[in-house]
């Protein structure tokens, strides 16, 4: 899924594992996050995670940063409640 911000902008983007997890499934925590800028711009500053947290079966990430123009590409590794 692609998602545009601006560097200037702090944004809180959802990313739904509901498909993943079944119908009775539920996040437990976010354990890792990994953000890789993908080399459209010459000089490159970091889109950093912010704050994050989980919702049932949401993670939400708040995005800072980045660099216009630049295209990153954001894993998030969620842990569900069995483990």
């Amino acid at each position: 899924m692609r998602k545009i911000k601006q560097p200037a902008e702090q944004l809180v983007y959802e990313f739904d594992f509901g498909a993943s997890l079944g119908a009775s499934g539920s996040i437990a925590s976010i354990s890792a996050v990994v953000i890789t800028p993908r080399g459209q711009a010459v000089e490159v500053l970091p889109l950093t995670n912010g704050e994050d947290g989980v919702l049932g079966q949401k993670a939400r990430l708040r995005l800072d940063g980045g660099t216009d123009g630049e295209l990153y590409h954001v894993m998030i590794r969620v842990l569900d409640a069995a483990g």
